[in-house]
């Protein structure tokens, strides 16, 4: 009867401990974990803008009525006007600006111009004519290529130059007044 006694005792603890096993199990598999948290978002800008235009010495037309300087206002388009003589000169620089907090690099630059409103040809940013030669670079005279990063809060100078040049031959001159219009697109993108 003993031997009946510890059995039935040994079962009942054995009995509690295992519903305290399973008690247990169930605690840690049903009980509810929370993650709280707050984010907050800062204010993000994409401004990239010419700024600061201004003629350099390098320009030696005298007659300044036939100048219309560029826009220098926080514009993302720089528009200029120009009548030159042969030898004349007109250049300006001004910055390109990143004032944004992404930073930013050329996608593409492409140079268009036209010819008394026809498209003209153009070649490694030089218009391909005998007489006419326009270049937009870096203000150091380095060139403005695909990659080039502007980072957020800085900006880099350019150097616009339109310059009248006279031609070995007198014939390829023009014989009439004719007027060139270009238009310089840089394409910037996030820069990742």
């Amino acid at each position: 009867m003993q031997n009946k006694k510890f059995m039935q005792n040994v079962t009942i603890i054995t009995l509690g401990v295992l519903i305290c096993a399973v008690s247990i199990a169930y605690a840690i598999y049903g009980t509810d974990v929370n993650i709280d948290g707050a984010v907050t978002v800062k204010n993000s800008s994409w401004d990239i803008h010419f700024e600061g235009a201004q003629q350099t010495s390098a320009t030696n037309i005298t007659d300044t009525s036939k100048i219309t300087p560029p826009s220098s206002t926080q514009t993302t388009s720089l528009t200029f006007g120009v009548v030159l003589e042969v030898g004349d000169v007109y250049e300006f620089t001004t910055d390109i600006k990143n004032a944004g907090t992404f930073n930013a690099k050329i996608a593409s630059v492409v140079l268009n111009g036209t010819k008394d409103g026809a498209e003209a040809t153009t070649t490694d940013l030089a218009f391909a004519n005998k007489y006419l030669k326009y270049t937009v670079t870096y203000a150091d005279g380095s060139a403005i290529s695909e990659n080039d990063t502007l980072d957020a809060g800085t900006s880099k100078k350019i150097k616009v130059r339109v310059e009248y040049i006279q031609p070995e031959n007198a014939s390829e001159l023009p014989t009439a007044q004719e007027e060139y219009t270009f238009k310089l697109n840089i394409n910037y993108i996030q820069n990742s």
